[in-house]
């Protein structure tokens, strides 16, 4: 395989396997915050507090979700050489030296009649 091939399919399965961290994580909180939910939502005052958990709950899956995948990129970044295996993304493109923005004398105007 090519490096391009290489780094397409790094991308896609990278990408569901963030997709899927995140899935996991938000239905394994979703699950811990049904086991105490019918404690907390058995009484009238507290049941208004279910929508904001589940805020709460769907920002943690994704704060988790970032957290795990970022220490699986980081292990398998540094089991890989990404030069010999996939080309770089983003690629530096060398730009003409920006022009020279020449300074015009002041204008200056004759006040002497």
């Amino acid at each position: 395989m090519t490096k391009k091939t290489n780094t397409l399919l790094f991308v896609c399965a990278a990408t569901l396997f963030n997709v899927a961290t995140f899935f996991l994580v938000f239905f394994v909180l979703m699950f811990i915050f049904f086991l105490f939910s019918f404690k907390l939502l058995a009484d009238e005052g507290l049941s208004m507090l279910a929508t904001p958990l589940l805020i709460i709950i769907f920002i943690a899956a994704a704060v988790l979700s970032f957290f795990i995948y970022r220490a699986t990129l980081n292990f398998f970044l540094q089991k890989i050489d990404l030069d010999k295996h996939f080309i770089p993304i983003f690629e530096k493109k060398e730009r003409p030296p920006a022009p020279s923005k020449k300074k015009r004398p002041a204008h200056t105007t004759n006040t002497a009649g």
